[in-house]
């Protein structure tokens, strides 16, 4: 019966990892796309790109905070 439960708890364990990576990677994926498209609603608007994506960066702030916040909404979430 222990044998059983620390299998359980092991194989729960490694599905976490995994998926913590895939849903690691899916945020990366989304934060640069949402860069992506502030950046070129600036160049649109005739930015030229350096500025373009120093106003896009400014405008969606830290991304190391925003991350840490989806992180956190998906503990309570779990």
């Amino acid at each position: 019966m222990r044998n059983i439960r620390w299998f359980k708890t092991f194989k729960h364990w490694c599905r976490r990892v995994f998926r913590r990576s895939v849903v690691e990677e899916e945020l990366n994926e989304e934060l640069q796309f949402f860069l992506d498209h502030h950046i070129e609603e600036n160049l649109a608007c005739g930015m030229p790109p350096e500025q373009a994506r120093a106003e896009a960066l400014r405008a969606f702030g830290s991304v190391l905070r925003v991350k840490d916040a989806c992180r956190d909404a998906w503990r309570r979430d779990s």
